[in-house]
């Protein structure tokens, strides 16, 4: 049952200040319960077994980031949080570094000697913590502070060179850049900011408003989308056609045997697809059935949602081999787990769809960040979690990403009381410049990696009834924010756009 101590005061949260501290095991999935906080002490139980833990965290000249120790063993006395942090981000730094070599990668001058300062730094922090664990702190501290950056630079560095080798062998411009388009039907502004940009769109499918009585589809809303996708060379995504989740699933298809339901959902699939044969060649088929409470309002066991995976991808490819089918999952990093005993994180759902034979064709990664739930990690955090998915073996689809352009509140997004200040912060107050250069490092290191085959950004503007806070490329008058420019120039570098 390891321990540690945050010496320095300010630097964590607890629970009910808006902290984010949960624990993982070796494979790094979260484990249910096994930390309790009190006065900077973090006291985490392994069940027998090394865990990390894992901490929303203020670094001086950085922001508030969720980071995380090494999986380490009970000792008697506790572990120094800051040194801790540290030497697991040297780790990550120095595992990516060699990854990325094996593709032809070599980092900087620069950054290898950053890297070394801050070895040096985390080195006499360690030899400091048996005389003076709070002086200690303080020079891990420094030590935290080069090594977020230099992990940062590092990969931004490495999507470089991934873009290059991207533009090289001709497979950047072929990536679908896009959006939900479901405000299409208004502005002529929104049309024009949008066909400019993307080469990809998402279309709205949620059973409950696209079916609110049975045979009553909205075909005509969804056609009046394509007619003007087509001559605009944008291509379609249908998405969802399988979520369980209670707002969006319509009250009359709530009813029979766990048999019925997956009967009634795999003849949704069917109808749908059939219908859109020859204009949708993308599918989210199912989206986030990996035993996550918000899209589980049937309670259905881990195997049944497995079980309704496997039945809606085998309706949708039978109503049409050709298409691309998706199984799209959220919270990549499954903080949910921590809250329930035997819960299923998204790794270890997908995982068990490739085992279990399930013949779908990409996976589905949907990314907030920056408000309510959605906690900030650097960028290097960020290109590790998304290598793990692409170690599956599987393309990749950012199938709906979001980051704020204020810290102010928004009266407008679906997140209820969610706030900014609840998720931390990355290299300051959000504002719009900050998204812009969020969104393009992300996208940078999203294009840059060989699996990857779409991105999709999900609000495109803010206009009333928008899902994250304040994460429209566009304001609410349509106007364009520096985020949709930033975009624009890297979709004209890739050579997808003009």
């Amino acid at each position: 049952m390891p321990d540690f101590r945050a010496y320095i005061d300010g630097k964590t949260k607890s629970r009910d200040d808006g902290g984010c501290s949960y624990v993982t095991g070796s494979d790094g999935c979260p484990l249910a319960g096994g930390i309790s906080i009190a006065d900077r002490f973090f006291h985490c139980d392994g069940k027998g077994q090394p865990v990390a833990l894992h901490v929303l965290y203020l670094v001086d000249d950085f922001g508030e980031v969720v980071l995380n120790t090494l999986p380490l063993p009970d000792t008697d006395d506790p572990y120094n949080l800051g040194i801790e942090l540290g030497r697991a981000k040297l780790a990550q730094i120095e595992d990516r570094r060699q990854a990325w070599s094996a593709n032809g990668f070599a980092s900087s001058r620069r950054l290898r000697d950053e890297i070394e300062r801050s070895k040096k730094l985390l080195h006499k922090a360690a030899t400091m913590q048996a005389d003076n664990p709070v002086q200690a702190a303080s020079v891990a501290e420094k030590a935290l502070t080069r090594l977020l950056w230099a992990g940062e630079r590092l990969a931004i560095e490495a999507a470089n060179h991934g873009i290059a080798k991207r533009k090289a062998d001709g497979s950047a411009k072929q990536i679908l850049l896009g959006a939900n388009c479901f405000g299409l039907n208004g502005s002529a502004e929104y049309k024009k900011h949008f066909a400019k940009l993307f080469n990809y769109a998402t279309l709205p499918f949620h059973w409950g408003s696209f079916e609110p009585e049975p045979g009553n589809e909205d075909w005509p809303k969804i056609q009046n989308m394509l007619d003007w996708l087509r001559p605009n060379n944008i291509k379609a995504k249908g998405h969802p056609l399988v979520w369980f989740f209670e707002p969006s699933y319509p009250n009359w298809a709530r009813r029979g045997s766990f048999e019925e339901l997956q009967q009634i959902n795999a003849d949704r699939v069917g109808r749908v697809v059939s219908r859109c044969s020859d204009e949708i060649a993308s599918w989210c088929v199912i989206t986030q059935a990996h035993d996550i409470d918000h899209a589980n309002m049937f309670g259905l066991s881990q195997e049944q949602l497995l079980e309704m995976t496997a039945a809606a991808v085998r309706a949708a490819r039978a109503a049409n081999p050709r298409i691309t089918t998706i199984i799209s999952v959220c919270s990549p990093f499954g903080e949910y787990v921590s809250q329930k005993k035997d819960k299923l994180c998204p790794g270890r759902y997908l995982r068990a769809c490739i085992d279990k034979g399930i013949n779908f064709d990409a996976i589905g990664m949907q990314w907030y960040y920056g408000s309510g739930g959605h906690y900030c990690r650097d960028l290097l955090e960020i290109s590790d979690r998304l290598d793990k998915f692409g170690d599956l073996g599987k393309p990749v689809h950012i199938s709906e990403i979001g980051c704020p352009s204020s810290s102010k509140p928004d009266p407008h997004h679906m997140l209820g009381d969610a706030t900014v200040q609840d998720a931390g912060e990355w290299h300051g107050k959000w504002c719009e410049a900050l998204q812009a250069k969020w969104v393009e490092e992300f996208y940078t290191i999203c294009c840059s990696k060989s699996f990857v085959e779409a991105v999709t950004w999900w609000d495109f503007a803010d206009y009333p009834q928008h899902y994250f806070t304040h994460a429209g490329l566009l304001r609410e008058d349509f106007s364009p924010k520096p985020a949709y420019h930033r975009l624009h120039d890297l979709a004209r570098n890739l050579g997808i756009k003009q």
